[in-house]
């Protein structure tokens, strides 16, 4: 499991510009409508993976319930141990061992074909593989990592290609020069002869998003895609991704810390605890009116222009390993508003207390939408 950190800051301005605007002015985009699209590229019901450990189960992934409309952006937010990137790998049947998918269902719905369970699939059989890389693609979080160090840029790319469009490597090899080039590198043709620890760290992002969008997708994957790299390399990958979403009319899962980027981002937004998504809604709707403690705990720990040097809220404690966890909200230990003898008595449901907005807190139950 990763180590616990609380969210990251570095694109405080689009945040707080973001909700400041809350007030005067309507989303571009009404999000209510696109939470309602029945136009599906994946529905996950009821996912659990699990981690059989010598210390206990460790339920990486309990129960989540999740819907990705074509052309939309789902954003999962959440500090680390919180299960995003292990939901991430579930979808793709990536999961290192002793992981597995012990419950729940994955579909993926192409243009003009049935819904397939990809969560049923032999994640080494060839139908599995057709579907990575080609349907859903992933950007994973650290480039310099996910590259291979001995392969030249172009190999990689064209690999891609020649596994799921073309067997013809002239046009592998053409195919990838154009995705580099629609990715804003300058000098694609150049560049495909290089290594990537000849790239900067921008570069080698921008090549992770021209591997994993060299097939046209159906659903794109971001795992924290602008972690390492500093303000102004990460809206111009931003601005990339959006762009690129546009012309393919993809749909995005985005995970990451930054509620900046979520901001700028996402137009529906998932928070995680231990597992669980604890609260879902609009990108509006979760900066304008958060709900559960959890949430309203991450809105409380990023600073706020014009707040002067009020010292900021901090969540206490931190993430507990999701192994052996007792059958009570799992936020109770950390939570400020906790109440004993109602918020002890089980784990909560999710359920909808205002037209598409879920919570999974004792405090919301009884609300109806």
């Amino acid at each position: 499991m990763k180590s616990t950190r609380m969210i990251q800051r570095p694109n405080i301005h689009s945040a707080t510009k973001f909700v400041r605007g809350l007030g005067t002015r309507s989303p571009l985009i009404d999000t209510n409508e696109i939470i309602s699209m029945t136009d599906s590229v994946l529905r996950i019901e009821g996912l659990r993976t699990e981690f059989k450990l010598d210390e206990g189960l460790l339920k990486a992934v309990d129960g989540v319930d999740l819907t990705i409309n074509r052309n939309q952006t789902v954003g999962i937010i959440g500090e680390s141990g919180c299960g995003k990137s292990v939901l991430a790998q579930s979808i793709l049947q990536i999961i290192t061992k002793p992981g597995r998918i012990v419950g729940g269902s994955i579909s993926l719905t192409l243009p003009g074909e049935q819904p397939v369970d990809i969560a049923r699939l032999d994640p080494l059989g060839r139908d599995m593989r057709s579907i990575r890389g080609a349907a859903i693609s992933m950007i994973f979080q650290e480039p310099m990592t996910s590259l291979s160090p001995v392969h030249t840029i172009g190999d990689q790319v064209t690999e891609v290609v020649l596994e799921h469009r073309t067997k013809v490597r002239a046009e592998a090899l053409a195919q990838a020069v154009d995705m580099l080039g629609r990715v804003g590198i300058s000098n694609p043709k150049s560049l495909i002869k290089d290594y990537p620890h000849q790239l900067s760290g921008g570069l080698r992002q921008r090549v992770m998003i021209a591997l994993a969008l060299a097939c046209h997708p159906q659903l794109l994957i971001a795992d924290e895609p602008t972690t390492a790299l500093d303000v102004t390399v990460q809206a111009q990958i931003l601005a990339v991704m959006k762009t690129l979403q546009q012309q393919f009319g993809m749909a995005i899962l985005f995970i990451t810390h930054d509620l900046g980027v979520m901001a700028r981002m996402a137009d529906v937004v998932a928070v995680m605890y231990l597992g669980q998504v604890v609260e879902q809604t609009s990108v509006h709707q979760i900066f304008k009116n958060p709900l559960h403690p959890y949430t309203r705990g991450l809105m409380a720990s990023v600073p706020r222009l014009g707040h002067g040097k009020e010292r900021l809220q901090a969540i206490t404690g931190t993430v507990p390993a999701p192994i052996n966890l007792p059958r009570t909200c799992r936020f109770l230990g950390r939570c400020p508003e906790a109440r004993p003898g109602l918020c002890d008595q089980g784990v909560p449901s999710l359920i909808e207390v205002a037209p598409n907005h879920s919570v999974r807190c004792r405090l919301h139950e009884g609300r109806q939408p």
